[in-house]
């Protein structure tokens, strides 16, 4: 055989397919064999075994933060900085800008680069999102008629309501506390927080946590039916 002779898989093998082989020889150890050609050149440079253990074609660079030598791929020439995650944050540690949020007064960091592109205010979505409801609040609103919501349309609406609501669910486990139902099995419940003291009564344990308790729909019907009608 002629080394860079281009045959058919027939001619070689014996076989149906149109693929064509290169006789070519491993760089590494001078076996010489049937390559298959792939895009007009052959798929393989070493033999089987050489191809195992053949040489790295990579570089070795240092790591920026602990000077610690690492193995660096072909395909990532002049990437690859740090040897571990644990150099990378501590990397990224360093180009962080120290922020105070606008609405908590908590010091965060923020990256650097973040900054070059937007103004950070806020150390979290939570405080992003409270202060916006504080700055759209009454007469601020885009949305505001006046002041026509009654007062209690206003306390059902607002965060605090929400966060007890979901303290009283979460003490009981999301189950109803007379018949025993609870979210989550498969069929649709829809849970009501329930005052044990009434809401209009005693303001005072409005958003007490002990004052409330989970029922469904079904069982606060009945509880309010049976305190109108007793």
């Amino acid at each position: 055989m002629i080394r860079g002779e281009i045959k058919k898989a027939s001619d070689i093998f014996g076989s149906n397919n149109r693929h064509k082989f290169m006789w070519c020889a491993c760089p590494t150890c001078g076996i010489e064999r049937w390559v298959l050609i792939v895009k007009g050149r052959p798929k393989s440079k070493w033999c089987n075994a050489c191809a195992i253990r053949k040489p790295r074609t990579g570089a070795i660079v240092s790591c920026e933060v602990c000077g610690k030598e690492v193995y660096e791929r072909p395909y990532m020439a002049g990437k690859k900085k740090y040897c571990s995650k644990q150099c990378y944050d501590q990397a990224q540690t360093k180009e962080k800008t120290s922020l105070v949020c606008r609405h908590c007064g908590k010091i965060y960091q923020v990256h650097t680069s973040y900054l070059r592109h937007r103004v950070s205010m806020y150390c979290s979505v939570k405080c992003a999102g409270d202060a916006k409801s504080i700055a759209q609040a009454g007469d601020k609103s885009n949305f505001w008629k006046g002041g026509i919501s009654t007062e209690n349309r206003k306390l059902r609406a607002s965060k605090k309501w929400k966060l007890w609501r979901e303290a009283v669910f979460e003490r009981d486990n999301w189950t109803c506390q007379k018949c025993g139902a609870r979210s989550g099995t498969g069929k649709p419940l829809l849970l009501h927080p329930h005052h044990i003291k009434a809401f209009a009564k005693y303001p005072e344990l409005r958003f007490i946590i002990s004052n409330g308790i989970t029922l469904c729909v079904s069982c606060h019907k009945e509880v309010h039916h049976v305190e109108t009608y007793s």
